[in-house]
Formats: structure tokens, C-alpha cells, sequence
């Protein structure tokens, strides 16, 4: 006699009634494929990229008007860190990754100028800006900055 002949109580599992073998077939079947997706998860992490800075980012507060160099987009907004290489903001709008912009920094009396591209940004409106190409007198503007920076 086989088993689905033989008259038995329904099986209950995870609150879930069991009254033939194929019903049982099927939560297995579907228990093992969710299982193989956790193990293919673990085996095959997904791999996050590290962002590995050139130099150290300093706090720094000042104003940045940031210009969109292809639709003349003008920002007024504030400046949260600065580096050697590039600068924190925070955005009032969402800028995408790799707009290029014209940025110019005031503060102390002083203006920095340069070129720069959106490195990052976050969903709450923080954006990493790195610069390009920057004229003499506005590297030692920037070098001053970070000069009085690390002496604090």
C-alpha cells in the first residue's frame, strides 16, 4: 500500500495544512529554492566599493556658488568640508553624479575658482565635488585655507 493510499492525519507545518504528499513535494521544492538563493547570497556577496580618499577632508563652513556649465544652473549653498583635491555640500536640489560645474568658494574675504565634477551624492542632499584644473592663484587660496585648517 502506498503512502497516499493509506489513510493518515493531515500534517501541519508553519500553520500550513498538509493533506497529501505532492502538497508536501511542493513546500519542500519551494523551501530548498529559497534556501538556494540565501546560500547564493552568502557565497556571492555583493561587493561595495571603498572610497579611498587622496588626502584629509577638513570641516570647513563657507559659502559655494556652484554653476551648472551646461544649463547655467546657479546655486547658492554651503560648503561642509574642503580638501586639497575637492569639497563637501550640502545641496538644497539633487545634483546627478558627473555634472561639471563652476565652483566658487567665499570665505574670509577670500574667493576660490575652479572647475569641478559631482564625485557623489546622497539621498540627503550631501554631494562630494572634486576639482579640476586649478589656476595658480587659486591653488594658494586653497592652500592657505588648509594651512589655517590644520593648525586649529
Amino acid at each position: 500500500m502506498l503512502w497516499s493510499q493509506t489513510p493518515r492525519k493531515p500534517i501541519e507545518i508553519n500553520d500550513t495544512r498538509l493533506e497529501n504528499i505532492s502538497e508536501i513535494s511542493l513546500l519542500s521544492r519551494e523551501s530548498l529554492r529559497k534556501n538556494e538563493r540565501v546560500a547564493d547570497k552568502i557565497q556571492n556577496p555583493v561587493k561595495v566599493r571603498v572610497e579611498r580618499r587622496r588626502c584629509r577632508r577638513y570641516p570647513f563652513v563657507a559659502s559655494v556658488e556652484l554653476v551648472d556649465l551646461e544649463s547655467a544652473l546657479q546655486l547658492q549653498e554651503r560648503v561642509t568640508d574642503l580638501s586639497l583635491y575637492g569639497c563637501g555640500v550640502t545641496a538644497s536640489k539633487p545634483l546627478p553624479v558627473g555634472i561639471k560645474l563652476r565652483v566658487r568658494i567665499t570665505s574670509k574675504g577670500s574667493t576660490f575658482s575652479a572647475p569641478g565634477k559631482v564625485a557623489y551624492a546622497t539621498s540627503n542632499g550631501d554631494i562630494g565635488i572634486v576639482f579640476a584644473q586649478i589656476e595658480p592663484s587659486d591653488q594658494m587660496i586653497l592652500e592657505k585655507w588648509i594651512s589655517d585648517l590644520r593648525d586649529r
